[in-house]
This record gives structure tokens, sequence and C-alpha cells, in this order.
């Protein structure tokens, strides 16, 4: 088999005379990337539909024909990811085309084919004889292949400009059968098929485009293309070439051609030529053409029966890393390339896993996973490490594991759990999981300690249940099964069913930082288990054989329920997604309706309305009202409390008429809770929308609500003329969102500038949305501020249970004898008067003592303790100084890892972040502190930190630097600022400021005023039009953060008083202090220290 390397000396259009295209139509399921309807194999852009009632348990993968749109749909400028710089083109939020790849055969292909593209439901082969297309239709597959007569039937076939990305083939259970890493390239070429002539095979405009290049004196009477695997053809009326097969006609568009001379276009005329001596064959015959000059012959076939055939790729889930990668998990239907005895190529379906490199241009790898038989990928989620845990369904009994905790396949078909490493091109451990009946993993979350949770669906009466499960038996025909494995994947910490005599389905999965995972899905059981005190201990209706979403929150080590609930009325209900912010309330998603109701008219003899009785709580929107005997519905969200027995808001969602259902939901730091679906109604409610009207028939909707559930923020349909449905979403570091999900709109919306065309019949979109409100920067907000527009009880930010109960081993034995349910009912009752600490962030001692009007309160047993009053007022007053000059929003946009912590549960605010790690780590806690200034400049401060006296230079500020006068960064000198502001010294004469730091933090800054001699912000944005661009779009605060986090290492000026290139060069002590990291450039060396020694910033001329 010859290797496919590019090859030197490739004949292109330019040095020869003559051209014949032949572009052929991308079937759907590649990627159509925006801009041009452009394909990628493998997935690349393989997504789908997860709409909550796919059933994939009897081994039947069915889903969508699916090709692929990627939009970018951001009403506001996307404020930076990651570390990058998006003004400098570090990172770029445009997402651009993704090329056609051909994939190397190392070894996963018969030995006879070079190379290949996969698609949904069809894959092609190329071999030195033939291109053959294996297309799948129903349970059979059509197979037609082209042929050239008379060619070179050894010509040399290679890739040509290799792409980043690569494939990996990781099939059935044997690893030596598994091809990983193989290369994949922009086009293919077939040097010398006949004298002369090249074939060059590329991907354009979302098709496969061939180029038949001839040399000068070549002839193109040679080329004859043959097909086989037809029953005729013809030519239309307009010239076409009409192409009849066993699945249906296929169409080649009229020739065109033409030569380019003198820079004009001169048409040539040209024709098909069918060789009836010869049947199937086709040549050209081409008018008079000038000889000296390339002519080009630019025909296009499409394949337009096999739109919308029935194979597919499905895309079931998605999660995005740290960095903004993206990845897909689905399945993907294969076609092997048929055998040369008269046996049909065969037609399965494997999961697949892509990753997408975060800016969209390319994929960094796909890979294949499977056996025999179907498999398909339903969840997917990544560490911080950038290892991929799969969890899905297979009914291949020789599916590749590795380390597994269940070695046999056991029915048809099992659960799997696959761990990936971060190349995607090897197992770190792969299992299968279920008993002998039909076993499917839906979900797949992880923890803090990378621990997996997953939750699915079961008919196995002897599923792999632990012991120390909290159910034992199998509840009925169908149940719902949670299981987590442990970080190794050696062990399960437990697995059990959840469910009663009826029907289950377990649907999403979520976990705090403690552990507990939380489950919704949908149950017809009326003894589904449920725990006493919780929000809706009975189902909803129990007359009629109708479904309730239920909640169950699983402790720690899966052997009780903390809590478990019914969720629904009388009517049809069922729960697709689920969220938990870090106070450990959930958010559920689902919908609600579907039973007719009995008809009742007004006196005019019109039906009148009918109300739905599902719960609410603080509704956005209070009624379901439907005509009687519809089978509509609406979409709800409900917040549970964090210990299930209330509702904190719960809302319908959706419009008067017509079918709305939410899929997925996520939650951020703040509590805002993203909510998409799909809505078949002209009236679901908007705001600030890219989209207000509902452009078709079912059409995607994403809203974003208020942290108290009360108000929309932010809500939009996104769909064109046609049926467009989401499946599933991911919530990145930044607030971005991404949709995947199903576009039959061939004008679904784009933005214009990223607009890509349909593919097909059913295109799969992927939509990177930021919804206005989202870090759009309205200045400095303290976390005072924030926790209280949000509504949030200090109380549970500042106690933390597992502190408490490690650091009094004495109060953990009495919880665990039962004198006591938890440390916070000690803690109440006991030790705060013990002057106990509650967590890391409150010390009793520390807080009496620089509050002696609290200590006396205390003493005198007006309040309890010191925390006590601090949690109910003395927050709210800012007595700890640190709440007030702290920057929630900030953090987040600085540390991003942070944000994904506090979102994952791992810590419970980026504040409890910063003040027991962040601190010490060197992070700032606004964008106007700079920690390594302040230790430069104040040498005391620095040895003071080093010896234990305070935690950091932020800790030695708040307590003494701001009352001292200190400067926390380069950007303020409180001299200077009060010098030239005497209305910020009356204001803090007059007890509105406690500084001027204050004050320039607070309103300063965003009024333009200077905040030192070093930093001039209106010098600098109008020296950096780019970045004004972005201070005004909201992307920075200033224009001074942009230069602390970027500007000062781009060397870019801050003010017309320093110049970085002359400063290093006349300071090479410091030029070397820089590349060695000591400094992160001179300015920080200058405003420091080198203005103190007497340095020059620029030269006196």
């Amino acid at each position: 088999m010859q290797d496919l390397l590019g090859i030197e000396g490739v004949k292109t259009a330019a040095n020869l005379g003559l051209a014949i295209t032949d572009d052929l139509p991308i079937l759907p399921g590649d990627w159509e990337s925006v801009g041009a309807s452009n394909s990628n194999s493998l997935g690349s852009g393989i997504f789908s539909i997860r709409d909550g009632k796919n059933d994939n348990l009897n081994g039947t993968l069915t889903g969508f024909d699916l090709g692929a749109t990627i939009a970018e749909t951001s009403p506001e400028l996307a404020p930076p990811e990651g570390p990058g710089d998006p003004i400098t083109g570090d990172v770029t939020t445009a997402t651009s085309n993704l090329p056609l790849s051909f994939i190397a055969n190392t070894g996963q292909a018969a030995e006879n084919v070079h190379a290949l593209v996969k698609g949904a439901g069809y894959t092609i082969f190329f071999t030195p004889e033939e291109i053959s297309f294996q297309m799948a239709s129903g349970d059979t597959t059509t197979e037609v292949e082209l042929s050239f007569i008379g060619a070179n039937t050894s010509p040399i076939v290679a890739g040509k400009d290799l792409l980043p990305g690569v494939a990996n083939f990781i099939t059935g259970n044997n690893p030596s059968q598994w091809w990983t890493d193989v290369p994949t390239y922009e086009s293919l070429v077939y040097q010398d098929l006949y004298p002369g002539i090249d074939l060059i095979y590329s991907g354009q405009e979302g098709q496969l485009k061939s180029d038949f290049i001839l040399a000068p004196g070549a002839d193109y009477n040679q080329i004859r293309l043959n097909y086989s695997g037809i029953e005729g053809m013809r030519i239309g009326d307009d010239g076409s070439l009409i192409l009849d097969t066993p699945g249906g006609e296929l169409t080649e568009s009229p020739p065109i051609a033409f030569q380019e001379i003198d820079n004009q276009r001169v048409p040539v005329a040209a024709d098909y030529l069918l060789l009836e001596s010869n049947p199937g064959q086709v040549g050209f015959a081409v008018g008079d053409y000038n000889p000296a000059y390339p002519l080009i012959i630019d025909p296009t076939l499409a394949y337009s029966t096999y739109l919308g055939g029935s194979g597919a790729d499905i895309g079931a889930g998605i999660a995005v890393d740290g960095e903004g990668n993206v990845y897909i998990t689905g399945s993907t239907t294969s076609v092997d390339f048929p055998n040369q005895n008269p046996l049909p190529a065969s037609i399965t379906s494997d999961a697949f896993v892509t990753k997408l490199f975060k800016d969209g241009t390319r994929v960094v790898y796909s890979t294949y996973l499977g056996g025999l038989a179907n498999d398909a990928g339903n969840g997917i989620a990544v560490d911080n490490d950038g290892n991929v845990y799969v969890s899905g369904v297979t009914a291949s009994s020789n599916f590749p594991i590795q380390s597994p905790l269940q070695p046999g396949f056991a029915g048809n078909p099992d659960a799997f759990i696959t761990k990936l490493n971060p190349n995607g091109n090897g197992i770190i451990y792969s299992t299968f999981l279920g008993g002998t009946g039909n076993d499917s993993a839906s979900k797949i979350v992880l923890d803090g300690d990378e621990n997996a949770y997953v939750v699915g669906t079961t008919t196995s009466s002897d599923f792999p249940i632990t012991g120390n499960g909290v159910q034992q038996e199998f509840g009925g025909t169908i149940d719902a099964f949670v299981a987590k494995i442990d970080k190794s994947g050696t062990s399960l910490a437990y697995a059990t069913y959840l469910g009663g005599r009826d029907d289950e389905e377990g649907g999403d999965i979520a976990v705090d930082a403690s552990g507990n995972a939380y489950v919704t899905g949908t149950t017809f059981s009326a003894n589904f288990p449920t725990t006493e005190g919780t929000f809706q201990p009975t189902l909803g209706n129990l007359n009629f054989r109708q479904s309730d979403g239920f909640v169950s929150k699983l402790n720690a080590d899966g052997s009780g329920l903390v809590y478990s609930t019914y969720l629904g009325g009388s009517d049809d209900e069922k729960a697709y997604g689920i969220a938990v912010d870090s106070a450990g309330s959930a958010y559920v998603t689902g919908s609600t309706g579907r039973l007719p109701v009995q008809v009742a008219f007004n006196p005019d003899g019109d039906p009148l309305p009918v109300f739905r009785d599902f719960p609410t709580q603080f509704p956005l929107q209070e009624d379901f009202s439907v005509i009687a005997g519809s089978f509509d519905t609406d979409g709800f969200v409900t917040k549970l409390s964090a210990d299930g027995s209330g509702l904190e808001y719960s809302t319908y969602l959706g419009g008067g008429l017509g079918i709305d259902t939410g899929i997925s939901i996520a939650v951020d730091a703040f509590g805002r809770a993203y909510v998409t679906g799909t809505t078949r109604s002209l009236d679901f409610p908007v705001a600030e929308a890219i989209q207000t009207t509902n452009n078709g028939e079912d059409d995607v909707f994403l809203t974003q609500f208020s942290p108290d559930g009360t108000s929309l923020e932010y809500s939009t349909f996104l769909g064109g003329a046609k049926s467009d449905t989401v499946g599933d979403m991911a919530l990145d570091n930044n607030g971005h969102l991404y949709l995947v999900g199903s576009a039959n709109s061939t004008d679904f919306p784009t933005e214009s500038e990223f607009q890509g065309s349909s593919g097909g019949l059913t295109d799969v979109f992927l939509a990177k949305i930021v919804p206005t409100g989202v870090r759009v920067f309205q200045g400095f907000e303290s976390f005072v501020e924030l926790i209280t527009d949000a509504g949030r009880d200090p109380l549970r930010l500042f106690f933390d249970e597992g502190f408490y109960l490690a650091n009094n081993p004495d109060v953990r034995a009495s919880v665990a004898a039962g004198a006591f349910r938890n440390g916070l009912e000690h803690f109440n009752l006991v030790g705060q008067f013990e002057r106990r600490q509650p967590s890391p962030l409150f010390n009793e001692v520390l807080y009496l003592q620089a509050n002696p009007d609290v200590a006396a309160a205390v003493a005198n047993r007006t309040v309890s303790s010191g925390f006590t009053h601090f949690v109910q007022s003395g927050f709210f007053e800012g007595r700890d100084r640190r709440t007030q000059l702290f920057d929630e929003t900030y953090y987040f946009d600085a540390n991003p890892d942070i944000a994904a912590a506090v979102r994952g549960g791992a810590v419970k605010s980026g504040y409890e972040h910063f003040i027991r790690f962040g601190q010490s780590e060197g992070r700032t806690p606004n964008p106007l502190f700079d920690q390594r200034f302040y230790n430069l400049a104040n040498p005391s401060v620095a040895a003071d930190i080093a010896a234990g006296r305070f935690r950091s230079a932020f800790d030695h500020f708040t307590t003494f630097g701001e009352r001292e006068g200190r400067s926390p960064s380069a950007a303020y000198n409180q001299s200077f600022y009060l010098a030239r502001n005497p209305d910020v010294v009356a204001a803090i004469a007059a007890g509105q400021y406690r500084s001027g730091y204050e004050h320039f933090l607070r309103v300063g800054q965003a009024e333009g005023r200077t905040g030192s001699a070093f930093f001039d912000e209106k010098f600098y944005l109008a020296n950096n039009p780019d970045i004004a661009a972005a201070v005004a779009a909201g992307a920075y605060r200033s224009g001074f953060e942009h230069f602390m986090r970027f500007g000062q290492t781009e060397g870019r000026a801050p003010s017309g008083f320093y110049n970085e290139t002359y400063y290093l060069t006349n300071n090479p002590d410091i030029a070397a202090a820089v590349r060695n990291g000591t400094f992160r450039s001179g300015f920080e060396h200058f405003a420091a220290l080198g203005f103190a020694e007497g340095r020059l910033g620029i030269s006196r001329n």
C-alpha cells in the first residue's frame, strides 16, 4: 500500500494547458463551515439532536440525516477567551471554514484503498483503479463506482496539503487493529492518470471537487468516465447528465467551459458526450478554443437523492474545556468497503469523539469507537488535563475495552464508559456496563477529583448494582440507573437502580463539590422512591398513566437519597436537563402538557382556554394556556431549594399555542440559568433577541434568566423557514454558550461574515452565542453589591460544612452518631458560642477584635456571635473591607479556570477561591490592584508576607495600606489623584468614600480621570483605537485593564512619558530581568522602582 505523502512537482492549472473540473456536492453529515458549505470527514462537524425522546435502548440508533452549519451569533463583542488577547489576534472568536479532509489509509480499510472520505450514511473510497461511492439507503447500500477507461492502472495517488487534525480508529477489541494518528489532507492527487493529465480531488464550498489538469498538448478525448452500479443514463433537456441508480437519480449539471485570455473569461462550448457503443461511459465534446491557453471544463455531479437518505451522523453530547476547545460525541453511520464477493457492504454505526480547536477553524482529532454492530456516544465530559470521558450504548460484543470494570458483553445492547487520552488516540480505560437486558448510558459528568458519574436507563434485572447502592432491587420493566466510577476507572464507587414498578428514563446528571449526584428524568411509577419532607412526594396524576419528572439527590457514596421528589402536575411531564449551583440548588428543565382536556365553549361557541397545574413559584409566566383538545406543551424551568423541600422559583416557558420543550440547562457562577430548547410558538417570549420571530415550523430558543428567576435578561428564537431543533448546550469559562442542533432550513440564521448555506435537507448547526448581559462590563461591582443584587444568602457562602467537620472531629463524631443532623446545626446550637471558626473565610476572634461594637453586643447577648452579626448585617455593611474591594466578575474574567471551578461546585464563589488560594497565588482581586507591583513597591510588606504576617499584598492593603495611602498599582497614586481632584477630597471628608482609591475604582476611571502619572487612560485609548473599540464594546473595563493583561507585554505605551524600547535599551539590567521573568515588562520595573531610582522612562529629547 502506498504511503499518502505529499509529492513534489505536482502540476497545477497555472502551468498546464487544460482543466476539466467535476464538482460533487457533499452528502449530508459533514461539517458545512460558515462562509461556504464545506465538509469534513470523521464527524468534524458531526452533531445531532438530543430531543430527550430518542430511545437507543433497543440498539436501533435513530436520528437525522445531518449536514452541518457553524455560526457564531454574538449580540455583543465576545470578551477575551482564555489567556489570549482577541485584539492582537491570539484568539479569534470567528468560526471559519473547516476544510474537507481526505483520510489516509494506514490499515483501517482494504489494502487497495489509498484514502477515504466519510460522511453521514456514505463513504467514498479512492483506489488507483476507481472511486467507489458507498451510500446507505434503508438497511442496504447503493454502490456507484467511477472508473477511467484507458487510464494508467497504477497512477501515483498522494495526499496533498497536510491538515492539522488526525483521525483515530479504535474499533474492535484487538489493539493491534487500532489505527491512530492517521493523517488527513486537503486534497488527493492522481498523478499521470492519463498521459499528461492529472486528477486532483479537493473540497471547495461544500463540494467534492475533481479537476482534470491537462498539460499543453494533452488530449482531453482520452478522458472517458465509466459509471457502474447505475441502471441507465441520459442527457436532460438542459444538458445535464442524469444517472439512474437503485437509490434514485443522480444529476450532473451541464458542463461549463471557458478560457482565461488577457484577464478576460472567454466561454467555450462544451457538452457531455454519451459513448453509445459503450453504455455507462461518458466523455466531453468541446468546441473551438485557443490551444495556447488553458481550457477549463466545469461540470457538477449532484447526489441529490441521497441528501435525504437514511444514513446519519448523530451528535448527542457537547463539552468545552478551559481553553474553549469544543468536544462532540455521537454516532456516525459507517459503510464498509465492499468485499470482492457478491455480499453487500455492511452498514453499522460507530461512536465518535471530535475535538475542535477553540476558534472553530480546524479539527484537532476525530476518533471512532466501535465494534461490529451499532455503537453510539451519548454523553461527554473533559477534565483539566484534556482527557475525554464518553458514555453511550453498544451492541458490539467486540467493543474496544481497556482495564474494564466489566470485561464481558452482558446483553444487547450494553452501556459503555470510555476515557480517552488528551490526544484522542489511546484508551485510558473502557468498560461495558450492563446486564442481560437493554442498557444505555445517557450523560456523564466529573467531580473535582475526576471521578465519573453516569446516568442511564436499563431493562436488566441483573444490572451490576453495588452493595452500597441505595436501591438494590429492580423496580419494574424499565429503571433509571446511576453509577460512580473512580478516577482510575478500576472500580465502581457505587451503582444503583432508581425507579418504581413502572417505567423510568434517566435523563441528565450533575454533581456538586461534595460529590452529591443530582439526577433528573421521567417516571410513570406511583411508587418511585421519594423522601420525607420533599417538595412533591406523590405522582401528580394517579388516575391516568401519565408521567412526571423526577429530581433525586444521592449522597456521595450512593448509599442514600438526600432528597428525591416528583416534579409535575396532572398532565404529562418529562424532565430532560439538570444543573446545580454552588449553593446546592438544582435547576431543571423539560416539558409539560400533551394531555388533551375536556372542551369548553363560550357563548359564541369558541373554545375556551384551559390552564394546566404544573407547580409554579414566583413564576415569570404564570399560566400555560392552551385550546381545549390540543396536544400542545410548554417548557418549564424550575429551581429547587438546596434541601429539595421547596421551589425557589418555577415557571412555564412557552407561547400561547404550539409545542415548546426545554432540552438543556446550565447555570453560571452568578446564578443565572440558561435554557435552550425547541418551540413552535409564534409568541414565545423574547428579550434583547438576535431573532424576534419564529421564522418557520420549529425554531430553537435560548433564554437567560435573572438570578432570581423573575425576569428574562435575554431570550431569542434561532431558526429558519423549516423545522430547526436543538440537541445540547455547553457553557464555557467566559459565559459563552454553544448550541448543537439540526437545521432543516436553508436560511438558518448565521452572523453575516460567517454565513453558510445549507448542504442538504437537514444540516447540523453549532452556534456560539454571547447573550446580552453576559460579561458586558458596567464598571466595578464589589462582592457585597454582587451578592446583594443576586439575593444570595451570605450564610451559604461563609459557612463551609466540609471545613467545619474536618476541623472539629468531635462535631464530626456527633453528626455521625445522629446527635446533630449536620455541622451547621451544631454551629447554630453550640459552635458559635464556643467561638469555633465556621469557614476559612471568617475568623470569629479577629472579627470581634476589629469590631468592638459587635464584641460588646455579643458580650451582652444582643447577638449570639460575631458570625451571626456578620451574615445578618456586617457583610452588607462592609465590615470586611476585602468584600468591598473584591470584584467577582473581574476575577472570573481574569481567571476562567476559577469560573469553571465555581460553576462545577469546587468552590462557592470567586471570593472564596481568592481568600483561600488566589491571593497566595498572586491573582488580582480587581482591575486596579496589582499584587506584584504592591510587593515590588513595598519591600517591607513583601517581607511581612514571607514571614506569614499577612496572606498577601491585598490582605495588607485592605488592613493598613489603603488608610496609609499606598499605591495599589501603577494606575493609581493617592497623592497625585487627590491633588488633582478636590471634589474627591470633599467626598471622602463627607464619608462617601473611604479613600481616593475607592472613588477611582468605582467611578473615577469610568469618568476618564487620570489616576497616576505612570498611566494615562486617555492617551492609551487615543493611541490604540482597537482597544478603545474593545472597551466601548465591553470587552475590557478600561484601557488600563487591557494594558495590565496584555498591552505592557506587547510593548504598548502607557502614556506620553514612557517608551518600553527606550527603557530596556538604556537599562540592560532591566532588559535581562524581563527576559528571565523577574519583571513582566520594563514598565513594571519603572513604575514600581525605576522612577524612584531616577531612571528615565523616555528620552529627554
